[in-house]
């Protein structure tokens, strides 16, 4: 196979661990010189070069041999795509997915020179393959798990899925969380299901694809002008609300509604997006004059925009500005603004919705809240 060489399993698969887990050079030459048995391996020890590039953690990802594959990998080359299929083929028998053909792997070698050795998906123990998995991401999880039974059986363990959730006990009360039987079912139930924290204030969950934590303010978390003045604003419960009790408004000419988080709360190094979450009914007050959102970092640079909140305006102007749109919950919801949360810094994030220029009275507004998730593109 001229420079590509194959071992036997065994080696492969000690090769395979001590590639994936060792520190530095002195080690990888204490391993070689104490486990090796082949002459070939051995000889790699006066290969081996001083650089410590040759001893990075790199992985060349699949190529793929087969008409077969190809064919599914076009597919799914939309990772949101087959990270949806994925989710919904929860319980899928490993059986079914016997009709693809292993795929061959390349593995940078303890050679210096570049020296590559060849091996065939089963010669993978499952152990290796969950390591490697637990490098990417909850979305090339999924995808992976396609591969084969091996890749399949891997993805599911408790190691890859344990990587992908955060530190959860800064973030969820131990007693919030929900009973799963394994690691991959708790990280789907806190992505599908929000987590009610802050003494009913706040809700969290994590974004399906990355894992990254997602806020929700409830409206009484926000500050609200006149919020406790009866005439004005009401507080009422509604069983379609994930919070104890929402924000109706009665009638008032100064709409005024502001909130913030510390970016210390959120995902480090993570693009997010706010939007105001709400419900029209009756509403009357909103066809004068636009509503402005806006979304900044205290002191850096603020978003500000012109929306129509009412949907149910026909024929008017303001309709040519952004809109709501219906969520899957039924609420609307109307981006805010968007932000980069580097993460380096503690930093509020400040959001304020204001409509104060038409001195008309407004009402039929009824606030859940504002969210704030991440900015998928």
């Amino acid at each position: 196979m001229g420079r590509s060489r194959v071992l036997r399993k065994q080696s492969i698969e000690e090769s395979v661990r001590w590639f994936l887990e060792c520190k530095n050079k002195v080690e990888a030459k204490l391993w070689v010189t104490q486990h090796s048995r082949s002459r070939k391996c051995q000889s790699t020890i006066a290969t081996i070069k001083d650089e410590s590039q040759m001893f990075q953690r790199k992985l060349i990802l699949p190529r793929v041999r087969t008409r077969r594959y190809k064919q599914i990998s076009s597919e799914m080359k939309d990772g949101a795509q087959c990270f949806n299929i994925l989710t919904q083929m929860e319980g899928t028998n490993n059986n079914q997915m016997s009709d693809i053909p292993p795929i061959q792997f390349m593995f940078p070698l303890l050679g210096g020179k570049g020296t590559m050795i060849s091996m065939e998906l089963q010669d993978l123990p499952e152990g290796c393959i969950a390591k490697i998995l637990s490098y990417t991401s909850p979305m090339d999880a999924s995808r992976f798990s396609l591969v084969s039974k091996a890749f399949c059986s891997a993805a599911e363990s408790d190691s890859v899925w344990g990587g992908f959730l955060p530190i959860l006990a800064s973030t969820f009360p131990p007693s919030s969380f929900p009973f799963s039987s394994s690691k991959k079912d708790l990280y789907f139930n806190l992505c599908n299901h929000p987590t009610i924290i802050d003494q009913g204030k706040k809700s969290v969950q994590l974004d399906k694809r990355t894992g990254k934590k997602c806020y929700m303010l409830s409206a009484r978390n926000l500050d609200i002008i006149w919020g406790d003045t009866v005439q004005h604003w009401e507080w009422t419960i509604l069983p379609e609300s994930r919070f104890q009790v929402v924000a109706v408004l009665r009638a008032v000419c100064w709409f005024d509604i502001s909130g913030r988080i510390n970016t210390l709360a959120l995902s480090s190094n993570t693009h997010y997006a706010a939007f105001l979450v709400f419900k029209m009914i009756n509403a009357s007050g909103f066809h004068y004059h636009p509503t402005v959102l806006s979304v900044g970092i205290s002191g850096g640079s603020t978003n500000t925009k012109y929306v129509c909140l009412d949907l149910n305006l026909n024929n008017n102007r303001l309709t040519e500005l952004q809109c709501p749109k219906v969520r899957s919950d039924g609420w609307l919801e109307i981006e805010m603004g968007e932000f980069f949360n580097s993460g380096l810094e503690e930093d509020q994030v400040q959001m304020r919705v204001m409509e104060t220029t038409s001195h008309i009275l407004k009402c039929g507004f009824i606030l859940e809240g504002i969210e704030i998730r991440l900015k998928h593109v």
